[in-house]
């Protein structure tokens, strides 16, 4: 930061300031004011995570960002004199040697009001507990997450004692259910592995998804829980999903319908029968433990379900994310739902890449679906390197991002990686999974030929 300099002193000042420095009266220092300003760019992969714990009464979630932060700080800091007490320039020096019975009025300058100091945006990083039990073999590797950058330590404290807790509680809980088994084995060692990855963070809040992955010696296969968590970093309050509504709203019955016309269109392939629709009726009814894994995302409210909640095992996690727009009238107006109601999604056109010679299919999303890639997009980690190059047949999935009033962003979509232009220089988005070019091909299905779907298909199949 710089300063803008001042002209030279007049004569006129200068006598004023001398007779200021030789005049009678009290004076004194003001205090230094400060500002402080933090950026942070965070970005995590997601692998399995959490498990176990008091935390974890329910299966829920998988999803697919976490991984390794990159943080930016810079602190400016601003020293200024000020006038004080006697409204009269500060200076040095002793009593007037002449004094005068009537003294001048003095001229009192307005001290102007200290702007207020922005409030930083937390930064997340990882800390990890691992270890192996002799005795079995089985192993742990438990990666949480803990808050800095915060104004008020106690808060962060509060927090990040918290979460650590959390993650102690998951390794006593899989230590201590180890050989219980009758089946384990010495080549089938349990295993306990834990990530986070976040789903938004601000200056007014923070939330977290924390993922589990738990393989129980002798079991057929693994098991995936999701526990989410939010905070008001300004008082370490740990947020329930009642408070981002109005208080006596039936906020949970247009959780369910929402959900429920979402998987009902997302989830068609496993809606067959009678004993299928109910799973899901059941599964989605509005009750506080099936929309016990919320999380807020740059879209939306984000709602995960656990395996084996709304569909069979193999369906894995399923995710909704609605708009917050779907919800007006039911938010808090001061809650933390309203930054988003005041910022409307974008418009969103997606071209798959395909063609040479004529034009390329393309189509706009939903809202709903906008509100789902807002939130994929914006949990993406960064990645150092040259991003895949297509060439002829598929070269990935194009996306034109409008809002009003701002210059159109265009998203390159292809094989694991996201870039755009505003990427730094060898820099992208990584997406290992390839969840948002999956997501990508199920919005366009019905645009889509199935020759045009199979060839997008054939190349997911490669990682």
């Amino acid at each position: 930061m710089t300063t803008p300099k001042r002209p030279g002193i007049t004569n006129r000042e200068l006598d004023a300031t001398l007779r200021a420095w030789l005049r009678p009266g009290p004076a004194s220092l003001s205090e230094p004011a400060t500002q402080r300003v933090l950026a942070s760019v965070r970005a995590t992969r997601q692998v399995p995570a959490w498990r176990a714990g008091p935390w974890m009464a329910r299966s829920l979630q998988a999803l697919r960002f976490a991984g390794a932060a990159t943080v930016v700080l810079v602190t400016v800091i601003v020293l200024a004199l000020g006038a004080r007490g006697s409204g009269r320039p500060v200076g040095v020096g002793g009593p007037a040697s002449v004094a005068t019975t009537t003294p001048p009025a003095a001229t009192t300058t307005p001290i102007p009001s200290p702007s207020p100091t922005p409030r930083a945006t937390p930064i997340v990083s990882g800390d990890t507990l691992d270890g192996i039990v002799a005795a079995t073999g089985a192993t742990y590797t438990v990666r949480f997450p803990q808050l800095g950058g915060l104004a008020d330590p106690a808060a962060a404290a509060t927090i990040n004692t918290f979460l650590r807790g959390q993650a102690e509680a998951a390794v006593r809980d899989f230590t201590a259910g180890i050989g219980k088994d009758p089946q384990a084995g010495p080549d089938q060692p349990a295993t306990l592995q834990v990530d986070y990855s976040v789903a938004s963070d601000s200056p007014d809040l923070v939330s977290l998804r924390v993922n589990s992955y738990t393989y129980a010696s002798g079991a057929a296969h693994g098991s995936d829980v999701l526990t989410t968590f939010t905070f008001d970093p300004s008082s370490g309050r740990q947020l329930a999903l009642a408070d981002l509504f109005r208080p006596g709203v039936a906020y949970l019955d247009s959780l369910a319908a929402e959900a429920r016309a979402q998987l009902k269109v997302t989830m068609a392939s496993w809606i067959t029968d009678t004993f299928t629709t109910q799973w899901l009726a059941t599964g989605t009814a509005p009750t506080a433990d099936n929309y016990a894994a919320w999380a807020i995302t740059p879209g939306g409210l984000e709602i995960t379900f656990g395996q084996y909640q709304v569909a069979a095992y193999a369906a894995g996690m399923p995710v909704v994310t609605i708009p917050v727009a779907h919800l007006a009238a039911l938010i808090d107006p001061n809650g933390p739902l309203a930054t988003l109601a005041a910022n409307p999604l974008p418009s969103v056109t997606v071209t798959l890449g395909l063609y040479s010679g004529r034009p390329d299919p393309s189509w706009t999303l939903t809202d709903v679906q906008v509100a789902a890639l807002v939130g994929q997009l914006a949990g993406l980690p960064a990645a150092v390197g040259s991003a895949p190059q297509g060439g002829l047949g598929y070269h990935g999935f194009s996306i034109v991002v409008q809002r009003p009033g701002e210059p159109d962003q265009t998203f390159l979509v292809y094989r694991g990686a996201v870039t755009s232009a505003g990427d730094a220089p060898g820099t992208y988005r990584a997406d290992p999974q390839r969840t948002v070019e999956s997501a990508l091909l199920e919005t366009g299905r019905s645009h889509l030929t199935a020759t045009e779907i199979t060839a997008v298909e054939t190349d997911l199949t490669r990682q």
